[in-house]
């Protein structure tokens, strides 16, 4: 949702009064207070849609929408011309701002219809014609986004409804036709395409119609690994479009494309990557293929609860073990799938501290999400990593995490007994008992004394409260969130195929 310069946008309504009055009436004193008074309104309007309004407020949001209601009426009163959008666009505005959706839709396809009658703007003047132009593509991205919007919430209620499982009284075909409802407003929305996977995945054990056919099983489950496959990319393409202008953190990728620029699968593509490899194990005694090894990379980002790879100084690989990361909660982006020349950085799952990321004023006093490139606290000389895809999942810990403990034994070792507070090892949080255990059981060293080791970095959100010299709570702060991030000048990683 934007909103176009203020002193600029009032000025062209009133052209625009001028020009529809003077073409259509006879010009006289009532009809400019008529038209002065509609600017007035539509200020108003504005005025009403910046100020601050928390959702969670009920009688504010209701006592904002009454009164935006009155100023949208008196503004309809004082200059009822079909061809004006304005009053219907900034009322449309305010329902989003406030989550009634399905009510700006509705004020949107107004807007967009008033917009688009001949009489909205001087045909014999291109700047205007094209000024139109921009407002009814404004429109339509907006209505778009508040469709999408409401999409999500009636997700959302289905989630909470089913929280504790699906049942047998329940299946995923309807959070998946949603999810389709999202996709035909932005089919490469990395979100929705990696949620349609993840439900076509839970519907291959939903209840079996007595007449079912075992091949639509197979069917759907390579559509589920489509979709997988499909998520990723998109969310490489927005990744690489934030990267290039700077937006997403780090520095900007390099203009110039590179076979190594793209999403790196699996160990035989990361170590092309790597200075410093050590094979554990192989395919075979005769082949020299890379089944499992240590590997060393160089100044790389960590992002994201699953602790996502990827490149820094320029450049723009992305380092993932399997098709089934989700790269749109765990990557630095903008939201390309909704125009590609959009500078709009996402805040994954509704966080504005994603990533370190800030609200900061626009010259024109509007909010903007900015993403800053890590530096200070998040910044280390070396990173032993020891986390990785769903970590805190004891299945995935034990077959993952496990083994690249095992095997960089050397290098934790290393970062134990070096003197350098940056240079250090992620883990997941300590939290999870059975991480606490095998840890202490496995890298002693690190808990002398009862004490967990400074070396030791936790990465991920807490799961009982946490409070800090003071007494208050630390919610979601540093690398104890669910969208961390840090640089790594060196990061030693096991990687396999």
């Amino acid at each position: 949702m934007t909103l176009r310069p203020h002193r600029v946008f009032l000025s062209a309504i009133l052209v625009s009064l001028i020009i529809i009055v003077s073409a259509e009436y006879e010009w006289n004193e009532t009809l400019q207070q008529f038209a002065l008074k509609y600017s007035r309104e539509i200020s108003r309007l504005e005025k009403l849609l910046k100020e601050r309004i928390d959702k969670d407020d009920s009688a504010k949001i209701n006592s904002t929408l009454e009164e935006g209601q009155r100023i949208f009426q008196s503004a309809i009163d004082a200059f009822p011309d079909e061809t004006l959008p304005h009053a219907h666009e900034f009322l449309a505005k305010l329902h989003y701002k406030v989550g009634s959706y399905e009510s700006a839709i509705l004020l949107y396809d107004e807007a967009i219809r008033r917009s688009e009658l001949p009489g909205s703007y001087d045909p014999n003047e291109g700047s205007d014609a094209e000024e139109a132009r921009q407002l009814r593509e404004e429109l339509k991205g907006d209505r778009e986004r508040a469709q999408y919007l409401m999409l999500q919430r009636k997700l959302d209620e289905w989630t909470a409804a089913n929280e504790g499982g699906i049942t047998k009284d329940t299946t995923p075909l309807e959070p998946i036709a949603l999810l389709e409802g999202q996709l035909n407003v932005f089919p490469q929305n990395p979100q929705s395409l990696y949620d349609k996977a993840k439900y076509t995945v839970l519907s291959l054990d939903s209840p079996k119609d007595e007449d079912g056919d075992p091949s639509s099983r197979n069917d759907l489950s390579w559509e589920a690994h489509n979709l997988f496959d499909e998520a990723q990319y998109a969310a490489y393409i927005a990744y690489t479009y934030g990267k290039m202008r700077g937006l997403a953190g780090g520095r900007q990728c390099l203009h110039k494309y590179k076979a190594n620029d793209r999403v790196l699968m699996g160990g035989k593509l990361w170590i092309q990557m790597a200075s410093n490899v050590t094979l554990i194990a192989r395919e075979s005694q005769v082949e020299t293929k890379l089944h499992i090894g240590a590997i060393t990379l160089e100044y790389v980002l960590l992002s994201g609860r699953d602790a996502v790879i990827s490149g820094y100084a320029g450049q723009c690989q992305v380092y993932v073990p399997h098709p089934y990361v989700n790269l749109a909660d765990n990557l630095p982006m903008i939201a390309s799938w909704e125009a590609i020349d959009t500078t709009t950085i996402l805040a994954p799952a509704g966080n504005r501290r994603a990533y370190d990321g800030k609200l900061s004023r626009s010259l024109h006093g509007l909010p903007e999400y900015e993403i800053p490139t890590p530096e200070g606290y998040n910044v280390f000389q070396s990173i032993v990593l020891l986390t990785g895809y769903k970590s805190t999942n004891y299945f995935h810990f034990v077959a993952e995490t496990l083994p690249s403990i095992i095997s960089l034994k050397e290098s934790i070792d290393a970062t134990l007994d070096s003197d350098n507070d940056k240079e250090i090892m992620i883990t997941p949080n300590l939290q999870h008992g059975f991480v606490d255990g095998f840890l202490r059981l496995l890298i002693p060293d690190a808990f002398k004394k009862n004490k967990v080791s400074d070396k030791i970095i936790q990465w991920g959100p807490n799961i009982r409260p946490v409070f800090d010299d003071d007494g208050e709570e630390v919610i979601g702060e540093g690398f104890l969130s669910t969208h961390p991030i840090a640089l790594g000048r060196r990061l030693d990683v096991v990687t396999w195929d």
